[in-house]
């Protein structure tokens, strides 16, 4: 098939015969087969652009069923905490407001804590379109910068904000709950786990070689005497060197709950980011035991405070 460059040189050449006045003929001939030509090229332009629309709906039914799957996906994320997705993608709402500013790649992972293959397999699988990924939420430029993928960024960013308000909910009636004067007004249960805490607390800051002393304490100093919320797997990571990860669960989650023969609750739960802070009620006792812990171990240990 001739190109239009060629059927334009055609098109000139019988303009040139016909101002020559040659032949009708050789001008016939040579109109007919322009003629041809340009519907060869209009046939072949239209089927161009049939696939390409073809290809347009395909790209929109993949993104379609893509964006189907991810809404199913992030609400079972934002319950199930424990996964590796949503642990990624909480970790990323954290660092970045909720997507109000891009995040590097390299800070979600240092957030996390995780072993690098599991992190890059589960992200990568989180940033593709594919029919066995496990759902396309980020998007990453070239520079390594993070972002919600645009057609279900705004459905993430309100199960998010959802979320944030549950907890500010929560933070609110604890407050309302435990803090009338001071005072513990709640059952019995959970006024005698405040008598635990305040017994077993000097005990801690005592003998700091027990595990949940040295749990406790990396808390404090990470958290900057409570003051920032701190995430389990950082709190975790902190203590490698002095805990196995069995040992350190095992002792975290004796921690965090009620239970007559727990070792004493001084966490709350963690919170849709994995972050955790002081249990309310006893949070004012443990920082005054702390301080008066803290100001005579800063002259014995100054290391644990760097």
């Amino acid at each position: 098939m001739k190109n239009l460059d060629e059927i334009l040189g055609n098109t000139k050449k019988a303009f040139n015969l016909s101002m020559l006045n040659c032949k009708n003929e050789e001008l016939q001939n040579i109109l007919l087969e322009i003629i041809t030509d340009i519907s060869v090229l209009q046939s072949f332009q239209e089927i161009k652009k049939d696939k390409s629309v073809e290809q347009k709906i395909s790209v929109s039914d993949s993104e379609a069923l893509e964006i189907k799957k991810v809404k199913n996906r992030v609400i079972g994320w934002f319950r199930k905490k424990h996964q590796f997705n949503s642990k990624i993608l909480m970790a990323f709402l954290n660092l970045s407001k909720c997507n109000q500013i891009p995040v590097h790649i390299s800070l979600i992972e240092k957030k996390l804590g995780l072993d690098s293959r599991s992190f890059n397999i589960n992200f990568h699988q989180m940033k593709i379109i594919a029919e066995k990924n496990h759902g396309k939420v980020f998007d990453e430029n070239e520079y390594g910068d993070v972002v919600l993928w645009k057609p279900v960024a705004e459905f993430i960013e309100s199960e998010c904000n959802k979320g944030i308000l549950i907890v500010k909910s929560m933070q609110e009636i604890q407050k309302k709950t435990y803090l009338i004067g001071n005072a513990v007004t709640t059952e019995n249960s959970e006024i005698n786990e405040v008598k635990k805490v305040k017994r077993r607390i000097p005990k801690w800051f005592r003998d700091t070689y027990q595990k949940n002393s040295k749990i406790l304490i990396k808390y404090l100093v990470l958290s900057e005497d409570g003051k920032i919320p701190i995430s389990v797997s950082d709190l975790r990571s902190n203590l490698i060197l002095e805990l196995t990860e069995s040992k350190f669960i095992s002792h975290f989650t004796q921690m965090k709950n009620f239970g007559e023969k727990n070792h004493a609750k001084v966490f709350d739960d963690e919170n849709q980011y994995g972050e955790i802070n002081l249990w309310l009620p006893v949070k004012d006792f443990i920082l005054s035991e702390w301080t008066k812990f803290k100001d005579k171990d800063k002259l014995i240990n100054p290391k644990r405070y760097l």
